[in-house]
C-alpha cells in the first residue's frame, strides 16, 4: 500500500488572516503539498498571500476557493467547514487523510505526523476520524481534526461545530500538536464565537 505526500490535504477557512496565514502554512513545508483553502470573504490581503506562497514554494495543487458568506446575520461554521470537505474530496478525491487546521496554528512536527499518518494507513486504518493535540498557553485539548477523505464524516451546528457520521481512532502522538498562537484576530474572533453560541 503506497502512501505519498499527495495522500494528505490540509483545509482551512479563513477570512482576513494576513497576520498570520503564511507562518500557518510555512510550518507544514516541506511534507505537505497539497492545500484546500476556503476564504469566506476576505477583504485584506489574505487570498494574495496565499497565492502568491503557493506559486513561490512550487505548490500546484495549492487551492483558493473563495465564496463570500457576508450575507449570512451569524457566521455558520457548519455550512463553511462542509463546503471545504466537499471541495476537498472533490479536487483531491485520491489523497487519504484530511487534517484541518486553523490560520493561527503551527504545526509542532510535520515530519513524524506524516509517518504516523502512513503508518496509521499501511495497517489499514478502519477509524475515519483522529484526534490531535492543541497546545494554547498551559492549555491543551485533543481535537478532532483528522479525517479519512472518503469517509462520510461532515460537521454539525453552526457554532462549536462537531464531526458526525465517524468512528474516533487512536489520538496521534502527543509529541505531534498544533500551537496555537494568539492574535488580536483571534482572540476578538474567540470571544464573539463564545457570545453567538
Amino acid at each position: 500500500m503506497y502512501f505519498t505526500e499527495e495522500d494528505v490535504v490540509v483545509l482551512m477557512i479563513v477570512k482576513n488572516e494576513e497576520e498570520n496565514i503564511i507562518n500557518t502554512l510555512k510550518s507544514f513545508l516541506p511534507k505537505i503539498k497539497r492545500y484546500c483553502i476556503l476564504d469566506t470573504g476576505s477583504n485584506d490581503n489574505t487570498v494574495e498571500l496565499l497565492n502568491d506562497f503557493f506559486d513561490k514554494n512550487n505548490l500546484n495543487e495549492g487551492k483558493v476557493f473563495i465564496e463570500d458568506y457576508s450575507h449570512l446575520k451569524y457566521k455558520d461554521y457548519e455550512l463553511m467547514r462542509n463546503k471545504c470537505f466537499s471541495l476537498a474530496r472533490e479536487h483531491f478525491n485520491s489523497s487519504k487523510y484530511l487534517i484541518w487546521a486553523d490560520a493561527d496554528w503551527y504545526i509542532n512536527n510535520i515530519e513524524a505526523l506524516y509517518n504516523n499518518l502512513e503508518k496509521l494507513y499501511k495497517n489499514k486504518d478502519i477509524y475515519s476520524i483522529h484526534q490531535i493535540l492543541v497546545k494554547h498557553g498551559i492549555n491543551e485539548h485533543y481535537k478532532s481534526n483528522i479525517v479519512l477523505t472518503n469517509s462520510n464524516v461532515v460537521y454539525l451546528r453552526p457554532i462549536h461545530e462537531y464531526l458526525i457520521n465517524g468512528e474516533i481512532g487512536e489520538s496521534i502522538s502527543e509529541d505531534i500538536f498544533f500551537e496555537w498562537k494568539d492574535t488580536k484576530k483571534s482572540s476578538n474572533t474567540r470571544k464573539k464565537r463564545l457570545v453567538e453560541d
